[in-house]
C-alpha cells in the first residue's frame, strides 16, 4: 500500500467535516447566479458591457470559482470509487440535462441547414460534450464543460497509473502550458485556447486546497502552489494586451481569473461565520442554472424598450431559477439516482 489517495486516509474526518463543506455548496450558488447575472447585465447596461471588457468580468470569475469547487469534490469523490462507477456516475450526472439543453437550442436557434450532412455532424459533435475542442460549441456555455471533463479524464489516467494524490502538481504543468501560450500568441499575433489550461491550473490548484483541507498535503506545498500557480497565471495574461484587446484584454483577464479564486478563498475564511442557506440551495441548483440561463438571455433582444427589457430581464432570471429547480427535481435528481442505482457495483472498495 502506498500513499492513500486524496481523502482515503482520512474518511471519518471528511465525515465529521460535511457540514463545514457547506461553503463550497454555496460557493456553487453565487458562482451560478454571478455568471446568470453577468449575461443578462451585458443585454440591459451598454455601461456594465463596457465595464466588464475593461475592469472586471463577474462571469469569468464566476467559472474559475466553479473549476476551483470541481477540483475540490471531484477527487474527494473518486478517491473511494471505482472507475467504472466514477465514469457512470459522472455521465448520469451531467448528460441527461445538457443534451436536454442542447435539444432545445438547436430546435430553437439552429444554426444550419437541417438538409446539411455537416450541420447533422456539428449537433453529434456537441452531444460528446468535447466539441470545443473542435469547434464552438453550439450552448453557449457548453465551453466549460469539455474542459471539466477534459479534468475527469486525467484524474482517470492519474488514478488508473496509482498517482492520483500527486496529481495536483499538475496545476504547475498546465500553468507552464498557459505561459507557453502567451508566448506562442505574442509570436504569431494569434489568438490560443489559452482559457483551457488556464481553467484546468485552477480545477487543480483546487485539489491541492482539498488535500490541505483534510490534512493530505502540507501546508508549504499548498501555499507554494497558490503562490506560483496565482503569479504565474496573472502575470502572463495580463501580458496578452495585443491580443484580443477588445474582446478580452490581458489585465481583464488576470483581474477576473484572481477574483474567483479570492471569492474561494474568502469564502473559506468565513466557512464558519456566514451561513447562506439560499446559496447552498442554488448550489444545488448551480448545473442547471448554468445551462437553462443560456436559453433565456434572448428575451431583452426581443425589444428596443429599455423598461420591456428590463421586465424581461427579470422574466429570465425568475424563470431561469424555477425551471432549474423543476429540471433538478425531476430530471437530474431522477438521473443522478438512476447512476448510483445501476452503476457497478463495489464492495469494501479501497484506492490502490
Amino acid at each position: 500500500m502506498g500513499k492513500q489517495v486524496v481523502m482515503d486516509a482520512s474518511n471519518n474526518n471528511a465525515t465529521r467535516e460535511r457540514k463545514r463543506i457547506d461553503w463550497l455548496d454555496w460557493v456553487r450558488g453565487v458562482a451560478a447566479v454571478s455568471v446568470m447575472l453577468h449575461h443578462f447585465a451585458e443585454k440591459l447596461s451598454p455601461e456594465y458591457a463596457d465595464f466588464s471588457r475593461t475592469y472586471f468580468d463577474m462571469g469569468r470569475a464566476g467559472v474559475v470559482a466553479f473549476f476551483v469547487a470541481s477540483g475540490f469534490v471531484i477527487p474527494l469523490t473518486y478517491a473511494r470509487q471505482r472507475t467504472d462507477v466514477f465514469f457512470v456516475r459522472r455521465v448520469t450526472r451531467l448528460y441527461p440535462l445538457y443534451l436536454l439543453i442542447l435539444l432545445i437550442t438547436v430546435l430553437v436557434q439552429p444554426q444550419g441547414s437541417w438538409s446539411d450532412p455537416r450541420w447533422w455532424l456539428e449537433i453529434a459533435l456537441n452531444a460528446t460534450m468535447l466539441q470545443e475542442l473542435v469547434i464552438p460549441s453550439l450552448v453557449g456555455v457548453a465551453w466549460t464543460l469539455t474542459i471539466e471533463w477534459l479534468f475527469y479524464y486525467q484524474q482517470i489516467g492519474a488514478k488508473l497509473i496509482g498517482v492520483l494524490e500527486k496529481s495536483w502538481v499538475l496545476a504547475y504543468a498546465w500553468t507552464g502550458v498557459f505561459v507557453l501560450m502567451v508566448i506562442a500568441e505574442y509570436v504569431t499575433g494569434s489568438s490560443l485556447p489559452i482559457t483551457i489550461p488556464c481553467l484546468l491550473a485552477a480545477a487543480f490548484l483546487g485539489q491541492a486546497f482539498s488535500m490541505w483541507y483534510f490534512g493530505s498535503l502540507g501546508s508549504r506545498a499548498f501555499l507554494t502552489s497558490l503562490t506560483i500557480v496565482i503569479g504565474v497565471l496573472a502575470i502572463a495574461s495580463a501580458s496578452r494586451s495585443s491580443v484580443e484587446a477588445d474582446v478580452w484584454p490581458g489585465p481583464l483577464y488576470a483581474i477576473s481569473f484572481v477574483g474567483g479564486l479570492a471569492f474561494v478563498l474568502v469564502a473559506y475564511l468565513l466557512r464558519n461565520k456566514l451561513r447562506l442557506p439560499w446559496a447552498v440551495w442554488l448550489g444545488s441548483l448551480s448545473y442547471a442554472v448554468y445551462l437553462v440561463h443560456s436559453l433565456l438571455t434572448e428575451l431583452p433582444d426581443l425589444t428596443d424598450s429599455a423598461p420591456v427589457k428590463w421586465a424581461l430581464a427579470g422574466v429570465g432570471i425568475v424563470g431561469t431559477v424555477l425551471i432549474s429547480w423543476f429540471l433538478h427535481e425531476n430530471l437530474e435528481q431522477k438521473f443522478i439516482t438512476w447512476g448510483r442505482k445501476y452503476s457497478p457495483r463495489q464492495r469494501n472498495y479501497s484506492a490502490p
